[in-house]
């Protein structure tokens, strides 16, 4: 089957949108507005029959997704899809003011947080304990909704229910398939059917009956044979559930094979730390600044916008995220961290970064191959000194905050920008 179980939500539409107002309603990605007319009602027509609205909620069964398996004998749960309800219903007090119905960070409040609400539609989420290019595991989303992320508005949810957090995350994650869905079949389309693509067309002297024509063809289904974009829904939806059960995957988890066998406050762990942070190989003082305090040279840099053909820049300077806000690397002075303060957090940034921004992951620039004298390194000796490079780098960074307390003699904090010579041998 194409579309799963049909989740009926019996609810009036004043309590899903939190008041008295307007029905609540799934709106439609920029990225969709950019095609033309004709091209637009089918993508809206097929992520509706895949995921219905937020009255009348759709289970794709394709989707890596708990619904919620119905089970009479438990109260609340006579009905399939009953978890997806509750994790609306959770959403909707909860989290549409901030990040809007359709999970796309644009809820009432929005406009007046810094940094902005996280849009889910991307299927992006910045904190992961993933490798890059994968997609954030259940327990990411459940760690940041049970501890929130600090220095923003996103609060803490710690004060609800373990079954209602597993149904937040739930609805959060079919939240972002949903948006990601509509934006890969919309990638599909956008080359030749994007208002853009077809003016171009229309100036190589393409008329506009014959593009519209093209168009229904790709879209009619005969006895035959389907459409040709039933045949991309179908890719594009075995595609999205591989990438997210991937995720779950152990294999695709960030998990150091050597344990971090030295405190943070060791002094010579700390000293090859701060070597590494000034090295020209990471060169992290270029982010976050000579004294770690988030100011370093790429705060005022003009960046071009990822994609963009011809390549043009951000209006304003500094480093922006892949949904174009603003954002400052992290003061480290603070001792506040966004994606967790444990060890293996702060490990996992290193390693892989902070997926939908410029902080890179330097797993592949901390493996060295060889010794110090030359010598090649084993598999298992390559990924003992990454793993050592990179707790080193974890205890400077620690140690960063109580620098004046413990570490100024050893590490002074005006030191040009070039690397601290290495511990003796």
């Amino acid at each position: 089957m194409r579309v799963g179980v049909i989740l009926t939500v019996v609810i009036t539409a004043a309590s899903l949108a939190g008041c008295s107002g307007p029905e609540a309603k799934f709106v439609l990605a920029k990225d969709t507005e950019s095609l033309m007319k004709e091209a637009r009602k089918p993508i809206e027509k097929v992520v509706t029959e895949h995921f219905g609205t937020p009255h009348k909620l759709v289970g794709w069964e394709k989707l890596p997704i708990d619904y919620g398996k119905a089970d009479k004998a438990v109260p609340g749960h006579e009905t399939a899809g009953w978890q997806l309800v509750e994790g609306r219903n959770l959403y909707m007090r909860h989290c549409l003011h901030c990040h809007g119905v359709s999970g796309d960070g644009n809820g009432p409040t929005a406009p007046y947080l810094n940094p902005r609400p996280r849009d889910y539609r991307r299927g992006e989420f910045k904190f992961t304990s993933t490798a890059v290019g994968v997609k954030a595991r259940r327990d990411d989303i459940h760690l940041v909704l049970q501890n929130g992320i600090p220095g923003t508005s996103m609060p803490s949810f710690a004060l609800l229910k373990a079954n209602e957090l597993t149904a937040l995350v739930e609805y959060v994650r079919w939240l972002a398939m949903r948006g990601e869905f509509e934006k890969r079949l919309v990638a599909e389309l956008s080359s030749d059917y994007s208002v853009k693509a077809v003016n171009d067309r229309r100036k190589n002297n393409e008329k506009l009956s014959d593009i519209i024509d093209a168009f229904n063809k790709l879209m009619t289904s005969t006895k035959e044979a389907p459409s040709e974009f039933s045949g991309t829904i179908k890719d594009v939806g075995d595609n999205l559930a591989a990438d997210w059960l991937a995720a779950e995957d152990e294999a695709n988890l960030i998990v150091p094979k050597h344990p971090r066998h030295l405190p943070s406050a060791d002094p010579q762990s700390v000293s090859r730390g701060r070597a590494l942070y000034m090295s020209e190989k990471l060169k992290c003082y270029t982010c976050h600044g000579l004294a770690a305090r988030g100011d370093g040279t790429s705060t005022v840099d003009y960046w071009a916008i990822p994609g963009s053909s011809p390549e043009k820049k951000f209006e304003a300077r500094g480093l922006h995220d892949n949904w174009g806000n603003p954002i400052k690397p992290r003061n480290l002075t603070l001792g506040q961290y966004r994606g967790g303060r444990r060890p293996i957090d702060l490990y996992r940034r290193i390693y892989a970064g902070i997926k939908g921004t410029q902080m890179a992951g330097f797993a592949t620039a901390l493996r060295d191959a060889k010794d110090e004298k030359g010598n090649a390194l084993n598999d298992d000796q390559v990924a003992e000194r990454m793993d050592r490079h990179i707790w080193d780098i974890v205890n400077y960074i620690l140690a960063v905050p109580y620098q004046q307390q413990t570490i100024e003699p050893l590490l002074p904090m005006t030191a040009a920008a070039t690397p601290a010579p290495a511990p003796a041998k």
